[in-house]
């Protein structure tokens, strides 16, 4: 294979997954998996893991597509947020919670959704979500807002 030059390789960008700005929505190629951390674009197109590139650095993809299926299962699976549980002490929060976060915006939007609705959402090849379970029996809120950033203010707001 013929070396790349260093003129056509970005080096040392790094995404938290938003799509906010420079923050672009990046997945894995092999298996749609969302990825956060540090990347590179070889040719203006080609982006792959890593602050530097190198032929074992993985493939990587942007995203933002939109299925009308995919707003319709958040609408359906909305459940009552940490808020509304204060308001009303009827309104349970049990454990495991599932969350999804709109990647597709510039605002962090995150949303806590039903079992059914994370289900839905995970099984989706490409699509603009990230979904996340937090037991908090068995996890802590530090680890799970490193897996889907801005979940700890969501909480608390």
């Amino acid at each position: 294979m013929r070396p790349i030059p260093k003129s056509r390789i970005q080096e040392s960008l790094y995404t938290n997954g938003t799509g906010i700005g420079q923050n672009i929505a990046l997945r894995y190629i092999s298996d749609k998996k969302p990825y956060l951390g540090s990347y590179n674009i070889v040719n203006g197109t080609r982006y792959s893991t890593g602050k530097t590139f190198d032929n074992n650095s993985q493939s990587l993809e942007t995203y933002n597509v939109l299925s009308k299926n995919t707003a319709s299962i958040l609408s359906a699976g909305s459940v009552p947020t940490l808020k509304d549980s204060l308001l009303n002490p009827n309104v349970s929060l049990s454990s495991p919670r599932y969350f999804s976060k709109d990647l597709r915006t510039s605002n962090i939007l995150i949303k806590e959704i039903d079992k059914n609705a994370y289900n839905q959402l995970a099984d989706q090849s490409s699509s603009n979500y990230q979904v996340i379970i937090y037991d908090q029996n068995t996890q802590t809120l530090e680890e799970v807002n490193s897996q889907m950033p801005g979940l700890t203010s969501f909480l608390v707001s």
